[in-house]
């Protein structure tokens, strides 16, 4: 199982049954984009910015931080996914793997050779030793064609969504602070129409408890 903490508005996710890949710079760290240069061009900004999206997981539901940070301070949610599931062991749209790769946690960048046909995403799958409570496993994804309906977020990236099999979400955590009327919606949700999703309330201990 890997998890994914969201804030009381992105319960979408549960509700629609999709998945946003998000653009390096629409991510809330903007050392993202300066990981590589090209012949002077910020090569992560200028190419790979357009063509790869990132979604983001985690290890566990009980790391206090992320629950704090990514949860809006435990009003939120965690969500439980199946690991095993075929998306994220599957083919994307250009032939890579989508395979989770765990965030490697480093004071000093690797060398990456460029002419690697994988080097983009193993770039990406480091970062500063500062970020290691995250605990984060990242899948990458390129994007589909151009779709009709386009929506875009605060950075004027287009917001593209992925369908998420059915069953592959497998777990909700509700957050200490969670409403009661958020509480009371995602249970009727999934009795009517995700019955195979477990539900945990979490109680205010440390480690956190369900």
């Amino acid at each position: 199982m890997i998890y994914k903490y969201i804030s009381q508005d992105r319960i979408d996710i549960l509700y629609q049954n999709k998945i946003r890949f998000t653009q390096l710079s629409s991510l809330n760290d903007p050392y993202e984009l300066v990981q590589l240069s090209v012949n002077g061009k910020n090569f992560l900004k200028d190419v790979v910015d357009r063509d790869i999206g990132v979604a983001s997981f985690t290890k566990s539901y009980q790391n206090l931080l992320m629950w704090a940070h990514y949860s809006e301070e435990y009003t939120g949610f965690v969500l439980g996914f199946d690991n095993n599931s075929v998306f994220f062991n599957s083919i994307d749209n250009i032939g890579n793997k989508t395979e989770p790769k765990n965030i490697v946690y480093t004071t000093k960048r690797s060398n990456v050779n460029i002419k690697d046909k994988n080097f983009t995403t193993k770039i990406l799958s480091q970062k500063p030793i500062e970020w290691a409570y995250k605990e984060e496993i990242r899948i990458f994804r390129s994007y589909l064609l151009p779709h009709d309906v386009r929506i875009f977020d605060e950075n004027k990236n287009e917001i593209i969504l992925f369908d998420l099999p059915k069953d592959i979400i497998k777990e909700v955590y509700f957050g200490i602070r969670c409403s009661v009327q958020n509480k009371k919606e995602v249970i009727n949700f999934i009795q009517t129409k995700q019955k195979n999703i477990k539900i945990y309330e979490t109680y205010l201990d440390w480690p956190i408890q369900v």
